[in-house]
């Protein structure tokens, strides 16, 4: 080894005495560090240290061998956080998300119980029969008309009593209204005409195909959940 190598070595060494005891003299505003391996004789250490200057130490790597490496990067903010804590925290909402899904039930993909899906065929064919009844009831004059599905449980019970409810999919609304949805059309026709107080022409001459619930025991052909084709001829008005 001749002169020049010795004079390198000990500048060098130098130099790292002098980054490391300025080091130790900087306030340490945030310091978090994790043990990557430890091995006998050698270990690697690796940590993360913010100080309030531009500069940070990203990282420290030491062996038996006495090498040093240190590398330096640029930041703008109040550091950077360890490895470690962020894969923590990782982990922790990982574990959480899958707790989570693992006591979620089982989904049913059969539709609620008395009603069912028209997937493209049979919508094609419910289409064309509802086309169907619509040409005809305006061949005769009728004109088409609608209502909410959900309309007030009293327009139910007003006439047929408390026990009526037993046949109905009825609730409380979040503004606790007692609602439910309409087991059938005429009660609707009935409160739209007499909203309008008299200024309908008679006779009326009004049809509808509306989606109709009704919470009952469901028998061959029949369920809870039907559709209607409804043909009014009405001269008198509703009272």
């Amino acid at each position: 080894m001749n002169i020049h190598s010795l004079k390198t070595i000990t500048f060098i060494m130098t130099g790292i005495k002098f980054v490391s005891l300025h080091l130790r003299k900087l306030t340490v505003s945030a310091f978090q560090q994790s043990f990557v391996s430890r091995t006998s004789p050698q270990f690697a250490f690796k940590s993360r240290y913010v100080y309030p200057t531009r500069f940070s130490v990203d990282s420290i790597r030491t062996k038996s061998t006495g090498s040093v490496t240190i590398q330096f990067m640029s930041t703008t903010s109040g550091g950077r956080v360890s490895n470690a804590v962020t894969d923590k925290d990782m982990l922790s909402k990982s574990s959480t998300d899958k707790n989570s899904k693992a006591n979620m039930p089982k989904l049913d993909t059969n539709p609620p119980k008395g009603t069912r899906d028209f997937y493209p065929e049979e919508m094609r064919m419910r289409t064309w029969l509802f086309d169907q009844w619509r040409n005809v009831a305006r061949l005769y004059g009728f004109s088409e008309y609608d209502a909410p599905v959900l309309e007030s449980e009293a327009l139910y019970t007003r006439k047929a009593g408390e026990e009526v409810t037993q046949q109905l999919y009825n609730f409380l609304d979040k503004g606790e209204r007692a609602v439910a949805l309409r087991p059938e059309m005429t009660p609707s026709l009935a409160r739209m005409v007499m909203a309008k107080k008299g200024g309908l022409t008679m006779p009326l001459k009004w049809f509808s195909i509306p989606q109709c619930w009704r919470y009952e025991r469901m028998t061959r052909g029949r369920r809870r959940e039907h559709f209607q084709w409804n043909m009014v001829s009405k001269s008198s008005r509703y009272s």
